[in-house]
């Protein structure tokens, strides 16, 4: 999966906008924060769901991906290798190193 991440900003916050597997195309906002050592982790909420069921973390050391969604979990019995956020988190990369600073 390789889907378009436009930027954009929502109240302010940077969001990207993802399509799911129906087509439908979503912002999230992003949010970097301090993880375990060694870890950068990104918040990724889609902004329509003030109740947080849509919030994600996904996580990165620089060579590991990971991220908290079920298609992350389940990735390999569909036969996957990322899910929709990492792709959309890792396409923005030295966007994101900005973030972190």
């Amino acid at each position: 999966m390789n889907p378009a991440v436009p930027i954009t900003t929502v109240d302010g916050r940077p969001a990207v906008e993802i399509v799911n597997h129906e087509g439908e195309v979503w912002t999230y906002a992003l949010a970097a924060e301090r993880g375990p050592a060694g870890w950068t982790c990104y918040q990724v909420a889609r902004t329509d769901d003030p109740e947080g069921a849509h919030r994600h973390t996904v996580r990165t050391n620089g060579q590991s991906w990971e991220c908290s969604c079920p298609a992350w979990r389940y990735r390999r019995r569909w036969n996957r290798t990322s899910c929709k956020h990492v792709d959309s988190v890792r396409a923005l990369g030295p966007w994101l190193k900005a973030l972190e600073g």
